[in-house]
């Protein structure tokens, strides 16, 4: 693995000190960097991750990265696109029996009217090279090889892992960027609301080329039904011809315990899930790890802050753990920039908190729903058994149609995470294998187990679809947990993410997304409005853009009427391009900017 490139010497003071080199603190410490914050990057390891962790990167995501003014065409040439990551597959092997596929999230050209950064794949470890190469064009100042140790009046305590030797650094803000088991919030006695108890996962991280061996069956994430495996098992495919990572829960055959795996027993299991024994390939790492459902009881302690997975801790089904600390990071960082500008009271940082820790409850339940869902269908198949399938369709009939989930705002830990402690034992025989195939085989072609199997498949969809969480969470607004995962909708309620228009600026087609300048708050008005001028002590922090004359839009009418906008009536959005308010006057103006800040 490569080293890392950063500065040699560690500076001793800064605004704002992150803990955390990942693609969340990278991403904290470019929002600050481009509002003129400066700030220090403490990455732990020296060399950059070697397998494959997050993939999946949503679109608000992108969006955020689109404000950062970052090259996400280029992000997007390093991913793979929908030809071949655009399916979900539900198989016994990946030559063998097919259960069914679900397409992966929307990734067509429709959702361009959603957004104008959709979906897409890409492995985390290039992800990181993208953010760390910004970074070091932008002048970030990146620390690697620099342990966090401990804090006292503004003064950090970190450890240069290679000499041993303790240095000192000053900061006026603290941000814990240093995952779940994160240093910052040990020391802080933060505790993790614990949601369900930890499940032992193995990941085994490899090289094949499995391109023709899928043949059509092109996908990012391949489930298997197969005794060789427990109650999960998944394939994320990054590079069809030679970047994988087989992530299973621990149980019969696969002991909680990296050193047990060997090239030969790591291949056993991956050639028993592929169906071939045949391909040259090699295991490049295995990592045992907990599969967790946790939410930090605060985000904040005085003036140091919890973000990505320091502050929250999800099971990989649904793709939402980076997705929603790039979205803490992005919340923090302008308040941080607002609070120094002397534009709001330090107290302002406390609605960081108060925003985003309900979204991450919301998805924390919904990964965690989404895992009971799969797990339940792999149980069942794999058990020969439909009944408990046949009951949770009942049960949740409607899904499918209307999207209504059972229970997805409670988390029973025992549906979750059946057994703590992985069974011991030696792995399936080929027979066992066999006899299950031929099972399987006859469950697929009988037509009331068919039935079953196919609508227990519908309900997995808003796993594959959550559009509506990616874009559609409200600040200052409880999330209604029947409402499907999918079914987005634009708002131009007060909290809601500005929608989303195409936009003509000059010649250049954009977004109503990019009418947002980072760190000031944007007033949309119409070309006859009759809201007086900016005064002149808010011209620093509010920007004014003027519909039919800075920007047309393709769809004004529908817009406008989403938007409540008219002469009569401005929209004030906040930095971050969620709605604030709706004002009618320069008083009105001033008035909830005063309100809103202090």
């Amino acid at each position: 693995m490569p080293s890392f490139e950063s500065v040699t010497n560690l500076p001793s003071e800064c605004s704002v000190l992150i803990c955390g080199g990942g693609p969340i603190g990278l991403t904290q410490a470019l929002l600050l960097n481009q509002l003129n914050i400066d700030c220090v990057v403490l990455e732990k390891y020296p060399t950059r991750l070697g397998a494959p962790k997050a993939h999946a990167v949503n679109p608000r995501t992108i969006e955020i990265f689109r404000q950062l003014k970052l090259d996400t065409e280029r992000l997007r040439r390093l991913g793979t696109g929908r030809d071949e990551a655009g399916l979900v597959w539900f198989l016994n092997t990946l030559n063998g029996t097919r259960l069914g596929s679900l397409p992966y999230e929307r990734q067509d050209d429709a959702v361009l009217e959603l957004t104008p950064e959709p979906f897409f794949n890409v492995a985390q470890p290039e992800l990181e090279d993208w953010l760390r190469t910004e970074a070091r064009r932008r002048g970030v100042q990146l620390c690697d090889g620099y342990e966090w140790l401990s804090r006292s009046d503004g003064v950090s305590t970190v450890r240069e892992r290679k000499t041993k030797q303790d240095h000192q650094i000053k900061s006026k803000y603290l941000i814990a960027c240093d995952g779940s088991r994160s240093n910052v919030r040990s020391s802080l006695d933060i505790p993790f609301d614990e949601k369900a108890p930890p499940a032992e996962m193995m990941t085994f991280h490899f090289n094949a080329d499995i391109t023709k061996l899928a043949g059509h069956r092109r996908g990012a994430l391949y489930f298997f039904f197969n005794p060789i495996v427990k109650d999960y098992a998944v394939i994320v495919t990054h590079q069809l011809a030679s970047n994988h990572v087989l992530v299973a829960k621990c149980g019969r055959g696969i002991p909680f315990d990296e050193s047990y795996f060997t090239q030969e027993r790591s291949k056993s299991i991956i050639n028993r899930l592929l169906g071939t024994k045949d391909l040259q390939y090699d295991v490049l790492a295995t990592k045992a790890w907990y599969m967790s459902v946790n939410v930090a009881r605060t985000y904040q302690a005085d003036d140091t802050f919890l973000v990505g997975d320091a502050a929250h801790a999800f099971p990989p089904t649904g793709g939402l753990g980076l997705n929603t600390g790039v979205a803490d990071a992005h919340n923090l960082a302008w308040k941080i920039a607002t609070v120094e500008g002397g534009f709001a009271e330090p107290s302002f940082l406390k609605t960081y908190d108060a925003e985003r820790r309900p979204i991450a409850h919301t998805n924390a339940d919904q990964s965690a729903h989404n895992r009971r869902q799969i797990g339940l269908l792999q149980d069942a198949v794999k058990a020969h058994d439909l009944g408990p399938l046949l009951e949770e369709t009942k049960a949740n009939g409607s899904t499918a149609q209307n999207g209504a989930s059972s229970n997805k705002s409670h988390v029973d830990g025992s549906d979750i995470n059946k057994t703590k402690q992985s069974q011991s034992g030696p792995s399936p025989s080929e027979e066992e294998c066999d006899s299950f195939t031929d099972q399987i085989n006859k469950l697929m072609v009988e037509p009331d187990s068919r039935a079953i199997i196919d609508h227990a498949l519908e309900l997995q969809r808003e796993h594959f679809d959550s559009l509506d969480l990616q874009l559609g969470y409200v600040y200052g607004k409880q999330r209604d947990t029947s409402r499907n995962c999918a079914d987005y909708v634009p708002s131009g309620e007060v909290g809601a993410r500005l929608p989303h228009a195409i936009i003509d600026i000059g010649a250049s087609e954009l977004s109503t997304l990019d009418l947002v300048t980072p760190g000031r708050f944007t007033l949309v008005v119409t070309k006859d409005t009759v809201l007086g001028n900016t005064p002149p002590e808010l011209v620093k922090s509010v920007n004014r853009v003027i519909l039919g004359s800075d920007f047309t839009l393709r769809n004004q009418a529908f817009w406008q009427t989403l938007n409540k906008l008219d002469r009569s009536v401005g929209l004030l959005v906040r930095p971050d391009q969620h709605i604030l308010a709706r004002v009618s006057s320069v008083e009105d103006l001033q008035g909830v900017l005063k309100a809103y800040l202090q």
